[in-house]
């Protein structure tokens, strides 16, 4: 399958929009020649062509570094290219043109913030509100800006301060039951959740969130209440079917819980040979360990990932999949093999939630992951269909039986903020190089503290439907 970008729009609610010439160009008596080619490159755009879009606004920024559609139209063009480095040098230019356009530092906030680039884009996110303190989506953005960075109260007062401008923001209510529910406040989050789908019946997050506050509470029947209200909304939803599955075993379910959470039936470990290219197996994993700790896109872990240690990102920020691949082209192909494997294997079934609909076409969302002796991850699941993990380097203490399960994998273990009180089923599977190991999304899974001072690596990937 092909990888598609998934991209969010380029803000562009001011003077200089590809909907159309600017102010200063209408009120002339005839278009300046800048303002014809910008024509042009709107029509090549909308048109499909954003190539020959992108050229004829270099034509233009060559004549005229400061016209502002021009760079507005090209930051739009370079971020659906996947420039998102060049997309930023366009929107400070924009901003440096137009200091005291709001809408500006706004986009490359945005822009920033998709990036990771949260510091950056709190700084961006705190310029347009100076300029402009009404913008409500700009105080949510600058919300999920510090949520990222680990500031809760900064977040949740940008949130706050959302709600103020907008009541029915159901986004920024659904977010501030999340720092509520992060700040010990259960109810007042459950109650932030509610307020969120009573605008939004159809805002999925805050189903499962009011799902997770539920079952957090002990209260097993309203989180599998909120999960069934969930799935109707978005059948298949992996926090959904995660939550719903410790809630009927809570219940007295077992055999529910078995049905949505089958081990035996649902985790695919295959074990693969060198590619083609690659003279051994051992060739190619020490050509992907290089490929990984030499990737210029390495990245600290946010606030409240599961990971211990850094990792790096991959899908819509590029990461291992951006030019030049490298080994990566051909785990690439494996990948793409193995889940055209698994979908094989698992036939459609009306019945179950993970196989009533599974993917015709899917996009891959890749990333690595570095660890010494403190790297593991606490229980969690996935955005996406099915996910997986492919074994790059496998200390000697791993590989060791006799080394009580030092850095395996296990599947089934829960959270410690789910209030469960029946001991799960659960799985474990040692690590070895060459392993790649599928499983559903929504399987709860972490990894085995492991003592050795040996760096383990590792290739994660999801595999997310495509319309």
């Amino acid at each position: 399958m092909k990888r598609k970008r998934r991209r969010k729009k380029v803000r562009q609610e001011t003077q200089g929009t590809a909907a159309g010439p600017s102010p200063a160009a209408a009120g002339r008596d005839a278009p300046s020649p800048a303002d014809a080619r910008l024509q042009r490159a709107i029509e090549e755009f909308q048109g499909g062509r954003v190539d020959q879009a992108l050229r004829v606004c270099q034509e233009i920024l060559i004549a005229e570094p400061g016209h502002v559609d021009a760079l507005n139209l090209a930051a739009t063009i370079t971020y659906q290219m996947g420039d998102s480095e060049r997309t930023i040098s366009l929107l400070k230019a924009v901003a440096a043109v137009q200091p005291n356009n709001a809408e500006a530092h706004t986009s490359l906030g945005d822009v920033l913030r998709w990036m990771q680039r949260s510091e950056e884009a709190v700084a961006a996110y705190r310029r347009a509100l100076e300029i402009a303190p009404g913008l409500a989506e700009t105080h949510h953005s600058l919300g999920l800006a510090e949520e990222r960075l680990g500031r809760f109260d900064e977040a949740g007062a940008a949130y706050r301060r959302t709600l103020e401008i907008r009541p029915d923001h159901a986004e920024a209510h659904n977010n501030y039951g999340a720092i509520l529910q992060a700040d010990g406040k259960p109810d007042e989050a459950a109650a932030a959740y509610r307020r969120a789908l009573g605008i939004d019946p159809a805002l999925v997050k805050a189903h499962y969130n009011l799902a997770h506050v539920l079952i957090g509470q002990g209260a097993h029947r309203a989180a599998l209440d909120a999960c069934e209200a969930c799935l109707e909304v978005d059948p298949g939803n992996t926090n959904a079917l995660a939550i719903k599955a410790a809630a009927l075993d809570e219940m007295g379910d077992r055999n529910g819980a078995r049905y949505l959470i089958d081990f035996d039936r649902f985790i695919r470990p295959t074990q693969f040979d060198a590619p083609a290219g690659f003279d051994t197996l051992a060739d190619f994993n020490g050509a992907l360990a290089r490929h990984i700790v030499e990737h210029p896109l390495q990245v600290p872990d946010s606030a409240g990932s599961v990971t211990r240690l850094g990792a790096i990102p991959g899908g819509h920020l590029g990461g291992l999949l951006s030019e030049p691949k490298g080994p990566m082209a051909a785990f690439e192909e494996m990948v793409e093999d193995a889940v055209r494997e698994y979908r094989h294997a698992q036939p459609v079934d009306a019945a179950h939630p993970f196989l009533a609909n599974p993917p015709p076409r899917w996009s891959l969302q890749i990333w690595g992951n570095v660890y010494n002796r403190t790297g593991v991850q606490q229980p969690h699941i996935h955005p996406g269909w099915l996910s997986g993990v492919y074994y790059v380097r496998v200390p000697a203490e791993t590989r060791d039986p006799d080394r009580h399960q030092a850095g395996w994998i296990g599947f089934g273990r829960l959270p410690p903020n789910f209030r469960c009180e029946v001991e799960p089923e659960t799985r474990a599977l040692r690590p070895e190089e060459g392993l790649m190991v599928l499983f559903p999304s929504y399987f709860y899974h972490h990894t085995m503290p492991s003592e050795s001072a040996d760096t383990r690596i590792s290739i994660a990937f999801d595999v997310q439907a495509e319309d």
